[in-house]
């Protein structure tokens, strides 16, 4: 579907002579991929007499690394706050491949009324037949949740996409839950984890307004005896206020997630400079403070928050892109001079938290080929998702098919 055509397909690739890294670095090595798995990894791999036809790809001073994985997508678009002309677009395949990512969750934003789950559900499986893997969380800003099946542990249980719930807390535009709100949808989520044998992720929108919210839920994780692990406070680089709240729950074990379309660099000048002025931070910034004070490396990720928008202080527009992720990987790279650890940011660690590691997060053998080859100086040159090259010389082989 939207493919460009009169290329032959090959069932074999080997990805040839290319820094490896896992996310941990292995050297120069050999990749080969057999249909959408990862077959074999070694320094060399020699190809047999009589094996099928294999591609071969020279990625002699490049480097090849797993594919990103964005924990927080808005696939069928957001927006809406300054009316009904501020809703945002649905997402486009190639602008989520050329952004490096293999992997993406979708998630409904303050309009659950004209976007609903359905419509999220039916997105996310158009853009995993185009070649990528999709999920999504049910619920959205409100208590109770939104669910396809009228509960979130029989969403859990009978969908296969919905590997988490969403909660908005902290938020004017959210519904204000109590703690018992609160407590009941955390349980209802580890109980749908359980029965369906998914992490049941929480995934918390933390808004300007943290109070007391981060610590209520680590109390809440405490008493019901449900494991930090299960939850996850997204925006936490939003302003200095969210993030001394987020450290804080950090350093009782939980797990924060930082913000890729909010970065300073990223956004229009006069909103960069109201949000400067409240303390927010780049989130490659954020996680390297988060690490000066003693947080595990495993304990943070990096999202996009793609395609949520809305108007500036100058009347005009803004839009989040799904490219703030790999802006986000590239300036924690270059800032820390360390590729693993800007890597796990995007791939073990988000993978960890959703449950899914078995097959996606690391650069293994038997794992589903989802990978990137990027230069040295970590430009994109192609992505492979399942197998299958969806970015070639970074350009998108697969594209919209109504583009």
């Amino acid at each position: 579907m939207g493919e460009k055509k009169g290329k032959k397909e090959f069932l074999a690739r080997l990805i040839r002579g290319g820094e490896l890294y896992t996310p941990d670095y292995r050297g120069k090595g050999d990749v080969l991929i057999v249909g959408s798995i990862v077959a074999k990894i070694a320094p060399q791999i020699p190809i047999p007499k009589d094996f099928l036809e294999v591609e071969i790809v020279e990625a002699a001073d490049k480097i090849i690394t797993p594919g990103f994985i964005d924990q927080h997508v808005h696939m069928i678009g957001a927006g809406g706050t300054a009316g009904p002309v501020s809703r945002t677009r649905e997402i486009r395949i190639q602008q989520i491949t050329q952004a490096g990512v293999t992997t993406a969750v979708g998630s409904l934003g303050l309009d659950d009324i004209t976007r609903d789950m359905k419509r999220l559900l039916v997105k996310a499986k158009g853009l995993e037949e185009q070649g990528i893997t999709t999920f999504v969380y049910t619920g959205s800003y409100a208590v109770p949740s939104i669910t396809l099946t009228g509960s979130i542990e029989t969403d859990f249980l009978l969908i296969d996409k919905v590997v988490g719930v969403k909660l908005g807390l902290g938020e004017p535009l959210s519904t204000y839950p109590m703690d018992q709100d609160i407590k009941r949808l955390l349980s209802g989520a580890r109980r749908g984890g359980l029965l369906s044998g998914k992490a049941g992720i929480v995934h918390i929108h933390m808004g300007e307004c943290p109070g007391k919210l981060f610590e209520s839920v680590a109390g809440i994780l405490q008493a019901t005896t449900i494991p930090m692990s299960q939850v996850v406070f997204t925006h936490c680089n939003r302003s200095s206020v969210v993030f001394q709240s987020a450290l804080e729950f950090a350093k009782k074990g939980g797990m924060l997630d930082m913000t890729g379309v909010q970065n300073p660099d990223l956004l229009p000048p006069m909103v960069a400079q109201e949000r400067l002025a409240r303390g927010l931070r780049k989130p490659s910034k954020a996680i390297e403070e988060m690490l000066a004070a003693g947080i595990g490396q495993n304990q943070m990720t990096m999202s996009s928050d793609s395609n949520a928008g809305g108007k500036t202080p100058d009347g005009g527009w803004r839009y989040g892109s799904i490219m703030s992720l790999y802006v986000g990987f590239k300036d924690l790279a270059q800032s820390t001079r360390n590729i693993s650890l800007a890597l796990q940011m995007v791939t073990l660690n988000p993978a960890t938290r959703l449950g899914i590691l078995s097959s996606k997060g690391t650069l293994d053998e038997g794992k589903d080929a989802d990978l990137l080859v990027m230069t040295r100086d970590l430009q994109i040159e192609a992505v492979y998702a399942r197998g299958k090259i969806m970015v070639k010389e970074g350009e998108a082989t697969v594209k919209d098919p109504y583009e």
